[in-house]
């Protein structure tokens, strides 16, 4: 893993099986080389306009139950 570069073999991380594992591998994988995008990005922009910008990695939620749906 380079520090900003998302390589091809990282996009494997889609390909297994099963969405628990492959949320183990898009953490393991991905998510480090968006945190240091987050990172390399947040100071270039703070560097450009003077504004705090700070970096941010969306977690995928989980739902344990389905929302009930709200009627109008």
């Amino acid at each position: 893993m380079t520090k900003y570069t998302i390589a091809p073999k990282d996009f494997k991380a889609f390909d297994v099986d099963g969405l628990e594992h492959r949320m183990e591998a898009l953490n393991e994988l991905v998510r480090p080389q968006l945190h240091n995008l987050g990172s390399y990005f947040a100071d270039y922009f703070t560097s450009q306009t003077g504004e705090d910008f700070y970096p941010h990695v969306a977690k995928h939620a989980r739902r344990s139950i389905t929302p009930l749906l709200i009627r109008g």
